[in-house]
């Protein structure tokens, strides 16, 4: 009767069947967000816990008022759904931190009722579900750890480059340098290298230090001959990202080697982003200031030569192109029977560079559900 019903759907809409049936599109790409895998991890905890009929008297806050001295001598008061919710939120960064409140639940439970030993051993048997739930996903939560731990590392490195660098904060203007994409064919810059650790885009120093060192290599690719006096600014900056990533080598080589599969994911990926990765603007694109910088950035050194007017930027029609090839790509698959596999392929494109199509109004057609009663 439902599969009735929503043939009847699809009939009514008169789209393609592949393009209706949500069976036909298997999600076959996985999402680099270690702090979504933690937060499951101990979701998967919560609810083992919730789900014990002795978790009812934990569920939510105590009630103050039929216990006036609950707030004397409870001074940290912790219950599931508050834990619950702080889970939502990102707030647990580790097992270490969401242990602790789950473990000071227990013992809020048994500092107040001295007089009540059964409730405080339903207390310890909710502690001990807990705690043998998250041994069972150790591997993943420790991995997840690792990667989140690691991109806080680097942003802290970056975030230090980015305050003496100002050269190096932005990406650089075609608009300004139309010749510039034609020395430089992966432009990189420090904000977009902040936007792919919050996207936890590097699972290894490594990976990050190729980064940094290709800013080196676009300046002196472009500017050698040219702005020589811009080539020590990329020196400093290769000197000064080398000094700080010493400084913390020890750590970041545990965490290089706890990542596990996250290493794999990521270079699926790619290190070095090409203009169409998520995170990386394509050059002469604006992009936010680096977080935690109050002060404008003070314009770069270089002058263009005489006689050099504005270049007209040519990055949306290369996005047009690369879609409208796509689409191509995609109807011909569609004849041979093969859509689901170009279905999934096209998705991943779309996901590479619809940062930039919202940016430049291409999406504003997909900024409200499509009219059924029309199409």
């Amino acid at each position: 009767l439902q599969a009735s019903k929503e043939k009847k759907k699809r009939d009514a809409r008169k789209l393609p069947e592949h393009l209706q049936s949500k069976s036909g599109r298997s999600s076959k790409r996985r999402r680099l967000d270690p702090a979504m895998d933690l937060r499951h991890c101990f979701s998967l905890a919560i609810e083992a816990m919730w789900q014990n009929p002795k978790s009812v008297p934990f569920q939510r806050p105590v009630d103050s008022r039929s216990n006036p001295q609950y707030r004397t001598i409870v001074k940290k008061p912790v219950d599931l759904n508050l834990i619950r919710t702080r889970n939502e939120e990102g707030f647990y960064k580790s097992r270490a931190k969401f242990q602790d409140d789950v473990q000071q639940m227990y013992e809020n439970c048994r500092q107040y009722n001295t007089n009540n030993l059964m409730l405080v051993s339903d207390a310890k048997e909710l502690l001990s579900i807990c705690q043998t739930k998250l041994s069972e996903q150790s591997s993943t939560i420790e991995q997840a750890e690792a990667m989140i731990k690691l991109a806080m590392l680097l942003e802290e490195i970056v975030e230090n480059l980015a305050k003496e660098h100002i050269h190096f904060r932005n990406p650089v203007s075609a608009k300004e340098f139309k010749d510039y994409n034609s020395f430089v064919k992966q432009p990189m810059d420090l904000s977009t290298i902040q936007q792919k650790i919050q996207k936890y885009s590097y699972a290894s120093s490594a990976a990050f230090a190729e980064d940094i060192a290709l800013i080196k290599s676009n300046c002196y690719a472009y500017c050698k001959g040219r702005y020589q006096h811009m080539l020590p600014f990329a020196d400093k900056l290769w000197k000064d990202a080398e000094n700080l990533i010493a400084k913390k080598r020890e750590e970041l080589r545990k965490l290089d080697k706890s990542v596990g599969q996250w290493s794999q994911l990521t270079q699926s990926k790619g290190h070095t982003p090409s203009a169409s990765y998520p995170g990386t603007p394509g050059v002469g694109r604006s992009v936010p200031g680096t977080p935690g910088m109050t002060e404008e950035p003070e314009a770069v050194e270089i002058i263009p030569p005489e006689g050099e007017g504005e270049a007209m930027d040519q990055d949306d029609d290369g996005l047009m192109a690369e879609l409208e090839d796509g689409l191509e790509e995609l109807d011909e698959g569609v004849e041979e029977g093969d859509e689901g596999d170009l279905v999934d392929e096209m998705d991943a494109h779309v996901d590479d560079e619809d940062a930039f199509a919202h940016n430049d109004g291409l999406g504003d057609g997909m900024m409200a559900p499509v009219d059924h009663d029309n199409y």
